[in-house]
């Protein structure tokens, strides 16, 4: 059954639900109502309560409209039901604390008790910042029980700067005017304000709980705070108030109220993305202004020409600056994890947790440059999967895919390395083997593995495989030769029905053909048989394309137009590679000089080999490739792949920042199919990462590749780098990187590689399908 099959008629809802839906949507606006009203006839009453008079009835409107506040506040509780009631009912008694102890503050200060002594209000107000601290710091802590280190970290800085503030302009110039210790003490009050001030802040470094419900906690805190400090300056937190900060204290009162109302308090406890970004605009600007507050300080001193009062400055610069550090740190940290993080997605399957082909060339690399004599390569392929997904469904494949990689793993031997490489595909890596033979006895110890059933959903399915043995070095001595071979093999037994089958030199057939190219290839050069195609590259944020990918193919007069796949890599393996990039930065860079003289300017990128890039001359060859045809370097963009950037890092790093000196553009090619380091990104002089095919082909229906897409943009963004992603197939992954704010893409969607006389109208075809799209796209112009 499909999902729409889902939507047909059905019996009638049960009364009772019926009934739920009706009293939840009473509720709903009962809420809505219960908060504006708080707000309104709170914030009138604070507003107005400066026109009572006297005093006697002052004082009663003072707790009456207080205590209509704090009953707010125990209501929200009640109507809101919290994940976690216990903060806000701590917030609530901290409120009504706040309320006593300025009750009991009333009643002392007629006789001038207050003022003298040490009373219950102080007790009270200690209580009340107590309950306050463990009420933020309970929807600081969240769901999750776990308080963000980062945001500690930022509302400590924030902190240090304003209680600087508050040391210098509210303690130190009224510290003289104290008289014993209750006016000391008093002092502490609105340094308690700032700290509340500053646990909002941690709070809202989740950006899950900036809601409406928390800026009314915020601006309650903040008025809180001022009419605090107004009262200390005045008259040292021992006289009686003016009309106004009362007003502003109940004005604090009912923002608190309205805060604990307010539907959106549910987002003080929603859930935390543990993956959120760690840094943000709004939270730099808010530390910076925290670091300027030292020079800040320092500056009105001198402006209001009084006593420079440097040792409190100092302590708090020390402070922030060791703050900053961690801070700093930290953010280094975590990018650092976030590219491990990205290495390790890189190189796992998603669905079996088995290394994928990015592992699985890192180690047949690495075991085949090693020392052992013979290295097994058994490529294997399930029979009659498609049959699977298309009877059971694709859940009960991925369900087989799961339990074949479970049950091969258990019978591997130390050393051996199980890889899924496709939908259906796996390789094993043998790298302890005495002979051929012992790599066929393994494959054949897979299938043993079959001879079970396996149970899935209640279904016993019978899975078979066909395996391909290759061995080194009789079958080839790198990865790629040997995949050939055993892939070869592979479809042997699945054609011969035979489940296991080794390479023999029948296959060497397509060998020699290779073979053939190779000694034609020279010739071909002096022939002038090699051309370029060109694939545009879009730059998403304007629609308008940029530049060009130069690719070469072979017009060979046989065998017709030859593919880079046909004959590079055996060119690769030779001294010829050096003619052939010779040949293509030669077309490249004339084709480019060509289209600008017509009016189109654009840049053009062409691909290094790793043969290429530890080659000296080559700096030379650009330079005057560049002079020759009056190109600005700018324009001309290299292209290398990780693997072969650090093939041989001491020369290649020389070249690579020779030519950046230049003014070349340097980007790294099928990002994440190498190295993919951090170290080995901070040590390349490159300005662009181009995302390989492989993740943004695959980005909207695998959650692994997305994730990998999302955080290679993040890291680049932190590495001041710009992404190209390729291999874009559709116009929905086409929007999808432009809304993560992707740099650049090409792929087969935007324009196919096309001859340089095909190129301007492509241009024309391509700009006018990107307006088009933004036409339609919501709230375009």
């Amino acid at each position: 059954m499909t999902k729409l099959d889902v939507h047909h008629a059905g019996p009638a809802l049960p009364p009772h639900w019926e009934a739920d839906g009706r009293s939840r949507r009473r509720e709903a606006r009962c809420i809505s109502l219960a908060w504006r009203m708080i707000l309104a006839v709170g914030l009138a009453a604070a507003l107005l309560h400066p026109r009572v008079e006297p005093a006697f009835w002052s004082d009663v409107a003072y707790f009456a409209i207080a205590t209509f506040a704090v009953g707010g506040s125990f209501a929200g509780v009640r109507l809101n039901r919290p994940y976690d009631a216990e903060p806000w009912i701590t917030f609530a008694l901290a409120q009504l604390t706040l309320v006593m102890a300025g009750l009991a503050q009333a009643a002392t200060d007629n006789e001038g008790y207050f003022a003298r002594h040490i009373n219950l209000a102080d007790a009270l107000y200690g209580i009340a910042y107590f309950l306050l601290f463990l009420a933020l710091f309970g929807l600081i802590r969240g769901r999750e029980g776990k308080a963000q280190r980062s945001g500690l970290l930022d509302s400590l800085i924030v902190v240090t700067g304003l209680v600087l503030i508050g040391w210098q302009f509210l303690v130190v110039p009224t510290f003289a005017g104290m008289h014993g210790l209750p006016q000391l003490l008093r002092t502490l009050y609105p340094i308690a304000d700032l700290l509340m001030i500053g646990m909002l802040v941690w709070l809202s470094t989740a950006p899950e709980v900036r809601s409406a419900s928390f800026r009314f906690l915020l601006a309650g805190m903040v008025i809180w705070a001022i009419a605090d400090a107004s009262f200390h300056l005045t008259s040292m937190g021992s006289g009686e108030p003016r009309a106004w900060m009362k007003s502003s204290w109940l004005v604090a009162h009912v923002c608190f109220a309205a805060g604990t109302l307010h539907p959106s308090m549910h987002a003080l406890q929603a859930p935390r993305d543990a993956e959120h970004t760690d840094i943000s605009a709004s939270r730099v600007a808010l530390l910076l202004a925290a670091a300027l507050s030292i020079p800040g300080v320092i500056a009105a001193q001198l402006l209001m020409g009084g006593e420079l009062r440097v040792v409190a400055v100092i302590y708090a610069g020390v402070a922030i600056i060791i703050l900053l550090w961690l801070r700093i740190r930290r953010l280094l940290y975590r990018m650092q994890a976030q590219g491990e993080r990205l290495k390790e997605l890189a190189q796992t399957d998603f669905l079996t947790g088995l290394p994928n082909r990015r592992r699985l060339v890192k180690l047949a690399n690495a075991a085949l440059g090693g020392r052992a004599d013979m290295v097994g390569l058994l490529s294997i392929d399930i029979d009659r999967f498609k049959g699977v997904n298309d009877t059971f469904g694709h859940h009960v494949g991925d369900r087989l895919i799961c339990a074949l990689a479970e049950r091969w793993s258990s019978g591997m031997e130390p050393g051996d390395v199980l890889a899924r490489t496709g939908g259906d595909e796996f390789v094993l890596l043998v790298t302890q083997l005495g002979s051929r033979n012992d790599a066929v006895q393994r494959a054949w110890r897979l299938q043993a593995l079959l001879s079970e059933p396996l149970e899935l959903e209640g279904l016993r399915l019978n899975a078979a495989a066909s395996i391909g043995v290759a061995v080194s070095p009789a079958d080839g001595t790198d990865l790629e030769q040997l995949l050939k071979r055993s892939n070869w093999a592979m479809r042997a037994a699945k054609r011969r029905q035979s489940r296991v089958e080794s390479h023999t030199s029948r296959s060497e057939g397509q060998d020699s053909w290779r073979l053939l190219l190779l000694n034609e290839f020279r010739d071909a050069l002096k022939r002038n048989e090699l051309i370029l195609y060109y694939q545009p590259k879009v730059h998403l944020p304007s629609g308008l394309v940029i530049g060009v990918e130069a690719l070469v193919r072979w017009q060979h007069p046989e065998h017709g137009l030859l593919q880079p796949a046909a004959f590079l890599p055996s060119i690769e393996q030779t001294e010829m590679i050096r003619d052939l990039t010779a040949s293509v930065l030669q077309q490249a860079v004339a084709q480019c000089v060509a289209w600008r003289h017509e009016g189109t300017v654009l840049s053009v990128a062409i691909n290094l080999s790793a043969r290429n890039i530890p080659d000296l001359d080559l700096v030379e060859s650009v330079h005057q490739c560049l002079t020759r045809y009056g190109l600005p370097a700018s324009s001309l963009e290299l292209e290398i792949t990780e693997s072969s950037a650090m093939a041989d890092p001491v020369n290649g790093l020389k070249t690579l920042h020779a030519l950046e000196k230049l003014g070349v553009l340097l980007s790294v090619d099928d990002y994440g199919m190498g190295h993919g380091s951090l170290d080995y990104l901070r040590k390349l002089p490159v300005r662009l990462l181009k995302l390989d095919r492989s993740f943004t082909g695959s980005m909207l229906t695998n959650p692994a590749d997305a994730a990998i897409v999302r955080s290679t943009l993040e890291l680049a963004r932190h590495l001041q780098l710009h992404v190209v992603a390729e291999g874009v197939e559709d116009a929905e992954t086409l929007e999808a990187l432009r809304q993560l704010g992707c740099f650049a893409a090409q792929g087969f969607h935007l324009a196919r590689p096309m001859p340089a006389c095909e190129v301007r109208s492509a241009i024309d075809d391509i700009e006018s399908r990107m307006r088009a799209t933004d036409r339609r796209m919501p709230g375009s112009k």
